[in-house]
């Protein structure tokens, strides 16, 4: 550059940002960071008019990189005119673009990856329905400030709404780790999901969540711990669709420590019971509405006397006592109670009216899941097709019932659960029976796998988000 030409280019640049006209978001960045003059970029959006003012000399570029529908250039060009820079001080916003690929930018030679020093701005993908190709991701490395490599949180990153981008391939790559609070149009996700001492209300910001890939055996795939604020479940279990890379492998769920009042729908439940989950802890009790169960008869309990003889489901603490025999029968088509199996001082020998029941969730305080207490004639404590249970207290009280119904103590076997289902995994399901553990293995039938894969990546809140 002629030495006339460009003196006269840098007192002009030093005028236009001493003058304030600049954009707001390029203010910040010079507010921000110690920049070379000559290497920033005065506009934010990027077309065939803003590019030919690209800094030239320069490795890097101050600024915001604005990439959206104004954007008249094809990604050739955009390539060829970014080709020299592999650092980025400022952001970059790519919202509503044509582009189908995001590498218009060429990692350093000798660092391998584009350096984005993002703390005053950020890095954005949204809304790109072309979209299909971002290992531009993978290839930046995001820092906040110069001299502090570590604390990629001070960066505000969003992808979100790109429809046909697949980072599946992506987030197998140790460079994304950093990359977990991402906000996304999640759908699916590999790896467990871990919310702790988070100001999250409820899991709706995961509501296109449809496809779930873990790989754990008697592992937690789900914790949500110390979420003080946290009043609803409302994750979208009605679609998600489960699958464990290991073959009879024991998924854990644990729900502790969250707002007093916190509550699941009978509908969340179920879908819960599809997902097989085993729950350790559920501090949780039943919303007040039901939600969407589809055709599933599901019955308040008030008395066996008054209930209807069609019921799939029950809610409430199902309490069979004295007089109620005759009722009993009622009971035959019984798949589902939300609430406590009671059963005591009845003349019943059996409990086979109760052989279609596979799930139990039992979520009112203060009760066992299961009392069977002072039943002379039962015999045969068995529930056969029991396959999951779900309880704020796991424990059972089984006592003073037939002498032949303790067998189940002393030949070391639990009797109240019985094998069921087609497929040959299995799962664990333990149930506490006066202090003994009820530890009986229990097939697992798989639910089958669907769905379109979006984004891929292991998911942790913790502290705030949102």
């Amino acid at each position: 550059m002629v030495p006339w030409l460009y003196s006269w280019f840098i007192s002009a640049l030093l005028i236009t940002i001493c003058s304030g006209k600049l954009d707001p978001d390029i203010q910040i960045v010079l507010d921000t960071y110690k920049q070379l003059p000559e290497c920033v970029f005065n506009f934010t959006q990027i077309n065939s008019k803003t590019i030919k003012h690209l800094p030239q000399n320069c490795y890097k570029i101050y600024g915001v990189l604005k990439f959206n529908e104004k954007t008249d250039l094809s990604f050739v060009q955009l390539k060829e005119a970014f080709q020299n820079f592999t650092r980025i001080v400022g952001g970059i916003h790519f919202n509503n673009t044509n582009l189908t690929s995001l590498s218009i930018f060429t990692p350093s030679p000798k660092k391998g990856y584009l350096e984005l020093y993002c703390g005053a701005y950020g890095f954005y993908v949204e809304n790109n329905k072309y979209l299909r190709d971002g290992n531009l991701i993978a290839n930046t490395r995001m820092f906040p400030f110069p001299g502090i490599n570590d604390d990629v949180d001070s960066c505000n990153v969003t992808v979100r709404n790109n429809p046909k981008l697949d980072m599946e391939n992506l987030c197998d790559q140790e460079e994304l780790a950093p990359w977990t609070d991402t906000r996304t149009n999640i759908q699916f996700i590999r790896g467990n999901v871990d919310i702790q001492n988070s100001n999250i209300y409820n899991l709706s910001f995961l509501g296109n969540w449809d496809r779930w890939k873990v790989r754990a055996n008697k592992t937690r795939v789900l914790n949500i711990q110390d979420c003080l604020q946290m009043t609803r479940f409302m994750m979208p279990v009605s679609k998600i669709k489960i699958e464990n890379m290991i073959e009879n492998g024991t998924l854990l769920a644990n729900i502790e420590h969250v707002h007093p009042n916190f509550c699941v729908t009978v509908e969340e439940i179920i879908h819960l019971f599809e997902l097989d989950v085993v729950f350790e802890n559920i501090h949780a009790k039943f919303c007040e509405e039901m939600g969407d169960v589809g055709e599933l008869a599901v019955c308040l309990f008030t008395s066996m006397k008054d209930l209807p003889d069609n019921c799939q489901g029950i809610l409430g603490n199902l309490k069979i006592e004295s007089g109620d025999e005759e009722h009993f029968p009622k009971l035959r088509n019984l798949q589902y109670l939300f609430g406590s199996l009671i059963v005591n001082n009845t003349q019943l020998k059996d409990l086979n009216q109760l052989n279609n029941l596979e799930y139990i969730a039992a979520l009112f305080e203060s009760t066992p899941v299961v009392q069977i207490i002072g039943n002379k004639e039962l015999k045969h404590v068995t529930i056969p097709s029991l396959r999951n249970v779900v309880a704020r207290d796991f424990n059972a009280k089984i006592e003073n019932n037939h002498p032949d119904s303790r067998k189940f103590e002393q030949d070391g076997t639990c009797k109240l659960v019985g094998k069921f289902g087609l497929d040959e995994r299995w799962y664990e399901n333990s149930v506490w029976i006066n202090d003994y553990e009820c530890d009986e293995w229990i097939e697992y039938v798989d639910s089958g796998t669907r769905g379109t894969i979006v984004i891929f990546v292991i998911l942790m809140v913790l502290g705030n988000v949102l």
